[in-house]
């Protein structure tokens, strides 16, 4: 028997494949670093908003634990998933709930995938791979589409591969299934398919809300065209096809109105992710990262890479622009272009007022724009252009613009090991903390090994990608002087830190550590457990890890005792 496997399939099939591979790869890089072995994890939960009861029933907890640490977005998503009518307390716990909750579309399919597979709430592992398959199928619709077309199958990958794509099916926010329902919508209307098309339209304006602007002027454009046959039977059905999505659109936003009327209505203005002067915050953070001065990064490479970003965002802004305006010019007859055109020219202008919130860092732009690559190849498409090898290069170049910073983000160490060191815990009081303190001349410590558990959830991934091995150590100390061991933020705070040696030759070894500083006083004849974050060097030879209690900034200090620990 010969199977017969068309050649349009093979190639959507690598195209499909090719976005998977790199898709996991990103999440072992992740989950071998920031994400510490736990999928739950990639949602940046943070104990700052608090966690919904329901989830904290199942086991759920926040990584990010410490004042001032607040996690991303994909958070709220998520929860919105566990309690899709907002009937529970997951409303109190959502930051902006009435405007997060306009947003339910992915979290609705997570919701629906997780009670076919049984589960009675959303565990986090279903929530990505939802808005993962949702990806991965419109790479193979919109591919094969690509490839009726005449074009390269291939040129999918600018838009499953983008840096905000993947960035946001990393950490769970709704954009990228936005994205990638809205491929598969405009694939299924330009192949007349008219009830998939409002399937997948209307679960895509209910995933990025200013998306109901394209079913609403293509549903206009093709009223506008059908005018004096309104009242065709084929004409009204394809009439209640294109009409749909706006009528559930507008059903859910009334359910959001009526259902949110205790709360305050979100202004975009007053929380920045508005502005009244168009690209203003845009030309003030693209500055600010060209001259070192980034609010955030300030003059680090960190700051190079955002500027790069920055002008990535409006190359592909000012190349959407060009093509959709060339294409509305040309166009006359079809009522879904020139429907399309208009909307992605209105929504583009609207990109041009980001404010300082979504402009301050790349996670907060770089996911709007993925969808211009798209735009761009369909422009062509629908015009029957070749695409140019000039604009293919300069497409290929502002795709790889921000590919680094995808990377540095997918493979950057945990930076939740700091909020076992830091001085202030997630409900302290920072005005009870002075800034100077008394240095002893002798703190005379006492301390014992009371746990040592490993820093990853599930320490597989951190080994396959070479991370050095990460101790939580609990170290008891008694304050055996006759002063308090007193807390500061400048000068003199009591701190747990440690260095490595050889065991055998007391050699000294560098590895960065970081020191856990005391909550609070510690008076004489006081015991208090400790927990410090503990980066086993990579070394040949056994180890020894020395603890120590110091007061920093502070002169030297007498002899105290050590605590010496040995690794093999």
């Amino acid at each position: 028997m010969r199977i017969n496997i068309k050649k349009e399939n093979l190639h959507s099939a690598a195209v499909t494949f090719i976005t998977a591979f790199l898709m996991c790869l990103l999440m072992v890089l992740y989950l071998g670093g920031e994400l510490r072995g736990n999928i739950d994890w990639s949602i940046l939960p943070s104990s700052q908003y608090g966690i919904p009861n329901d989830l904290t029933a199942n086991g759920f907890e926040p990584l990010y634990i410490q004042k001032g640490q607040s996690g991303w977005d994909g958070q709220f998503y998520y929860y919105i998933a566990n309690d899709i009518l907002a009937q529970g307390d997951t409303k109190y716990k959502v930051e902006m709930s009435p405007y997060r909750y306009q947003r339910i579309g992915v979290s609705l399919l997570a919701k629906i995938a997780s009670a076919i597979m049984g589960y009675d709430y959303v565990p986090v592992a279903i929530f990505y791979l939802t808005s993962a398959f949702l990806v991965l199928a419109a790479c193979f619709f919109f591919s094969r589409f690509l490839q009726s077309k005449g074009y390269s199958a291939y040129l999918a990958l600018l838009w499953s591969l983008a840096s905000g794509t993947q960035m946001t099916i990393m950490n769970g926010l709704p954009d990228a299934g936005a994205d990638a329902l809205l491929l598969m919508a405009m694939v299924a209307i330009m192949s007349f398919r008219h009830w998939l098309y409002a399937f997948c339209i209307a679960l895509c304006t209910l995933s990025r809300e200013i998306y109901i602007i394209i079913p609403a002027f293509i549903a206009l454009a093709q009223l506008i065209k059908d005018r004096k046959n309104i009242f065709d039977k084929k004409t009204v059905l394809h009439l209640a096809a294109l009409g749909l999505p706006l009528i559930i659109f507008g059903a859910w936003h009334l359910y959001i109105k009526i259902h949110f009327s205790d709360m305050a209505p979100i202004n975009a203005f007053k929380e920045n992710l508005l502005t009244a002067i168009p690209l203003s915050s845009w030309v003030s953070f693209t500055l600010g990262a060209l001259i070192g001065e980034h609010r955030i990064f300030g003059n680090t490479s960190a700051s190079h890479y955002e500027a790069i970003d920055l002008l990535s965002f409006i190359g592909l802004l000012g190349l959407s622009f060009w093509f959709l305006i060339k294409l509305e010019w040309k166009n006359k007859n079809s009522p879904v272009v020139t429907g399309t055109a208009c909307a992605f020219l209105v929504i583009f202008t609207s990109y041009l007022f980001f404010g300082d919130t979504v402009m301050r860092h790349h996670t907060g732009f770089l996911k709007t724009i993925s969808i211009c690559f798209a735009c761009i190849i369909f422009c062509h498409v629908w015009q029957m252009r070749k695409i140019s090898r000039p604009l293919l290069g300069f497409l290929l170049l502002l795709f790889a613009a921000s590919q680094p910073t995808l990377l540095a983000r997918a493979s950057a160490p945990p930076s939740s090991q700091m909020q076992y060191s830091g001085i202030y815990d997630h409900d302290f009081d920072l005005s009870a903390v002075p800034k100077f303190a008394p240095c002893s001349e002798n703190l005379s410590p006492e301390m014992e090994l009371t746990d040592n558990k490993d820093f990853y959830k599930n320490p597989v991934f951190a080994r396959i990608t070479g991370q050095n091995d990460v101790r939580i150590m609990s170290i008891k100390a008694k304050n055996g002087s006759k002063d308090k061991w007193p807390v500061a933020s400048h000068i003199g705070p009591t701190a747990l830190s440690y260095f490595w040696k050889e065991r055998e030759t007391q050699k000294p070894i560098f590895e960065m550590g970081f020191p856990s500083f005391l909550q609070k006083p510690l008076l004489p004849g006081e015991e208090r457990t400790i927990p410090i974050v503990l980066r086993v060097p990579k070394h040949n030879k056994p180890l020894v890890a020395e603890f120590f209690i110091y007061q920093a900034n502070c002169p030297r200090q007498g002899k105290n005792q050590r605590l010496l620990i040995n690794f093999d």
